[in-house]
């Protein structure tokens, strides 16, 4: 197993969870760790190896990811601010 493959999965997959708001505290860290160890274990019990195994290891733990973490509500923003009555200073006609 080449080692380059471990780092990048563990970067991206990293990664995508700060940007997805997910905080990298102790336990988060530890916890994408152990899934990454766990389909590592997966992958060797099914005789994956080789190349094969670096390809399949990024898909399966980007795939998983949702399974593993509590992401974050997403808050949408409104559409358009709330509409107020108001005047722009034009004297009354009449």
């Amino acid at each position: 197993m080449n080692v380059n493959v471990l780092h990048l999965t563990l970067i991206r997959t990293s990664g995508y969870l700060v940007a997805s708001g997910v905080p990298m505290t102790t336990a988060n860290c530890r916890a994408l760790l152990a899934m990454i160890d766990r389909l590592l274990s997966e992958l060797e019990a099914a005789g994956v190896a080789g190349e094969e195994l670096e390809n399949q290891l990024l898909r399966m733990a980007m795939d998983r990811l949702p399974c593993e973490f509590p992401f974050p509500e997403n808050q949408s923003p409104e559409v358009t601010p709330a509409l107020s009555r108001g005047s722009i200073g034009y004297a009354a006609h009449g």
